[in-house]
């Protein structure tokens, strides 16, 4: 999960320096733990008194349907109501450097007083980047308010937003497919509230119809009733609206208690990453890979039964657990 050098700093000073509103000392952090650098396995469990205050908000949806606007805008929206604000952008990896394309910083890069972070998904699936969770607890100990989780462009089934958010906004927009196989299965599910972008196409009224319906065919059982929101993330028309129903579902998920269940289900998802992680990283410490590559052939050539091996791998591996350091928080 985590490798590189030990840490170089001390971890609650760093800590100290991030909820101080150091940006400097928060970015630094979050880039050791985008790299997986060792060093940033003490400064997250520093972190973990700290986290637990902030409210995280997801933006997911097909590519095009205005994210990174509709993510500035509410960063906006927030900042005037006094919240302090953090944006934390995926985007999709360069193929030539690794890095993030940087296009939502670009689009945000006017919006004073908001703090935003772009991230690379450096080619992990489900919409997010591998680190993405932890960098939220980062800027959840720097004292944000509000988070805003902005996904690379995502379909049907790239619901690992759902584990990492406290409220899910699900974009639509006209004119970007047939909106019934988005309705189906998968991010429709997990979404708190549906969210039609670029109200000012004509169109937006059969999409509207559409989404009505497919909601009323679901059964909600007791769950908070999922609204449809109209906006434009330009204009900013319904971004108080969007806002407000936000805040609504906040509130319904602290009164029913759903806050807690969530949590408890994001963090079992992130146990089993955390522990899948380290033992990923185990097998490909010292001659382990080797031995791998080495038994694969050996598979091939008939001279070694597969599952033989695992067994005996999983035995070696639970043998030297006093050596796994699997970095998990909260």
């Amino acid at each position: 999960m985590f490798g590189g050098m030990e840490s170089r700093f001390d971890p609650q000073r760093q800590i100290e320096a991030i909820r101080s509103g150091d940006t400097r000392a928060l970015a630094r952090a979050i880039t050791l733990v985008e790299n997986r650098d060792r060093a940033a396995v003490p400064i997250l469990q520093a972190a973990f008194p700290y986290t637990g205050r902030a409210k995280k908000v997801g933006i997911t949806g097909p590519p095009g349907v205005g994210k990174s606007s509709l993510s500035g805008r509410l960063a906006r929206e927030y900042c005037a109501k006094g919240f302090l604000v953090a944006v934390l952008a995926v985007d999709p990896s360069s193929p030539f450097t690794g890095g993030a394309m940087l296009g939502d910083r670009i689009r945000m890069q006017s919006h004073s007083g908001i703090y935003i972070r772009s991230m690379a998904t450096r080619g992990h699936m489900g919409g997010l980047a591998s680190a993405t969770v932890e960098v939220i607890d980062l800027l959840d100990a720097a004292a944000f308010d509000r988070i805003l989780v902005e996904s690379v462009g995502a379909g049907q089934d790239e619901v690992e937003i759902t584990f990492a958010v406290d409220a899910l906004l699900l974009l639509m927009a006209p004119g970007l497919g047939d909106s019934v196989q988005l309705l189906k299965s998968g991010l429709n599910e997990a979404a708190d509230v549906f969210v039609l972008n670029k109200c000012n196409d004509p169109a937006v009224e059969d999409l509207e119809r559409e989404v009505r319906a497919a909601l009323e065919l679901a059964l909600q059982n007791g769950r908070w009733r999922i609204p449809v929101v109209l906006t434009n993330a330009i204009t900013g028309n319904g971004a108080v609206s969007l806002l407000e129903m936000i805040e609504a579902c906040l509130g319904f998920q602290e009164q029913t208690g759903n806050c807690r269940t969530r949590s408890i289900e994001r963090w079992k998802m992130r146990l089993l990453h955390g522990i899948r992680e380290a033992i990923e990283r185990r097998m490909l410490a010292d001659d382990l890979g080797a031995r791998i590559a080495a038994y694969a052939k050996q598979v091939v050539d008939e001279t070694a039964n597969p599952y033989e091996l695992v067994h005996a791998l999983m035995a070696e591996i639970a043998a030297s657990a006093k050596d796994y350091n699997v970095g998990a928080r909260q």
